[in-house]
């Protein structure tokens, strides 16, 4: 989601009601996470993303601010109805900052058992600062039964008196779907980095991925954006930043359950389940047993024009290269994905 803000002023927000496709059956819980922003300096001032408003068939996201500094912000979120996956946000307006750092607790909706390992996460969504620069990072820090606790740590000069967080926790041994994750920690960063995240998933997966940790020190205009394709997460500024930190999840269905109950067709390539890999892609195995192809299909329009450009002897080709087609390149009757049963577990992102 993407908040613009041509002729900013002070003390404004904006809101955005994003609908779910399908009404879910009860109210959602939500996470956010901040992936770009620009803003035009620094010096005191607040900000925050916030779910105002949540139902059932609807979001509606409050962005506001203070001080006339904002131009864009953008987050991406994640809303499930699931048990197995518990999300919230939270706001402390009066932090208690001891030596640098503050705790802040809030309340999960149910407790984990005593054999869980649950991953947590938090994310920045929004902070009041009274100083002329800003040094912080959210890390989880102890849960016990439903209290969950966050540290919120500052630079030395760095004057925070208010947060707002996201958290996501969820045990990956009681789960039936897939997950994994991880960070982005830079320093002294300025241009752009490409980084690849994938990993033990195929295919189309939820994503949830923002700042947990942001330095800046320099009063100059400043954008930042943030964001993962094909399991690529790509990072830029337009300026250097003293340090940043991303973290991100991937979650989605496990590689041995995309083809489960499509027969001989048990291996994936794109939204189908086939017998094999086409040509031009090679076979990977993953860690819960199932195949996946990786690469793309050479179509028959493709070895058309393969074999033209090699009579011609012609240079480069112009124009974009043909699609993969993997029903044209292996069978006629491949299967969907859609044969391994339903896949969605978050409903709206």
């Amino acid at each position: 989601m993407l908040f613009t803000v041509p002729s900013p002023k002070a003390n404004s927000s904006q809101t955005y009601q994003y609908n779910f496709k399908n009404a879910l059956a009860v109210r959602p819980s939500v996470a956010i996470a901040v992936q770009d922003f620009s803003i035009s300096g620094l010096g005191p001032h607040a900000f925050y993303v916030t779910p105002a408003q949540v139902s059932s068939s609807s979001i509606t996201f409050s962005f506001a601010w203070t001080a006339p500094l904002w131009s864009k912000l953008r987050f991406n979120f994640w809303a499930s109805a699931n048990s197995q996956i518990q999300l919230g946000t939270s706001v402390v307006t009066n932090l208690n900052v001891v030596g640098n750092a503050a705790t802040v607790t809030t309340s999960l909706q149910s407790a984990f058992s005593a054999s869980d390992k649950p991953v947590i996460r938090a994310f920045i969504n929004g902070y009041m600062s009274w100083g002329q620069v800003i040094q912080l990072a959210v890390a989880p820090s102890n849960l016990e039964g439903t209290t969950l606790s966050v540290k919120i740590m500052l630079g030395l000069t760095t004057n925070v008196t208010a947060i707002w967080l996201s958290y996501i926790a969820f045990s990956p041994s009681t789960t039936n779907f897939g997950a994994y994750g991880g960070a982005i920690n830079k320093a002294a960063f300025s241009g752009s980095l490409d980084t690849d995240i994938s990993s033990s998933l195929y295919g189309n997966a939820y994503l949830l991925y923002g700042l947990t940790q942001l330095s800046l020190t320099d009063q100059t205009a400043l954008s930042y954006s943030s964001g993962i394709k094909d399991y690529t997460l790509s990072c830029s500024a337009s300026r250097a930043i003293d340090s940043f930190a991303i973290m991100y999840i991937v979650a989605g269905t496990l590689p041995s359950q995309l083809c489960k109950g499509c027969g001989s067709s048990m291996v994936a390539y794109g939204n189908s389940c086939l017998s094999a890999c086409p040509l031009g892609t090679t076979p990977k195995t993953y860690s819960d047993g199932g195949i996946a192809c990786q690469g793309t299909a050479v179509t028959s329009s493709s070895m058309v024009g393969l074999s033209q450009q090699t009579q011609t002897s012609a240079g480069s080709s112009s124009g974009s290269p043909a699609t993969a087609s993997p029903t044209n390149a292996v069978s006629t009757n491949a299967d969907s994905l859609s044969c391994g049963g339903a896949h969605t577990f978050f409903n709206g992102y």
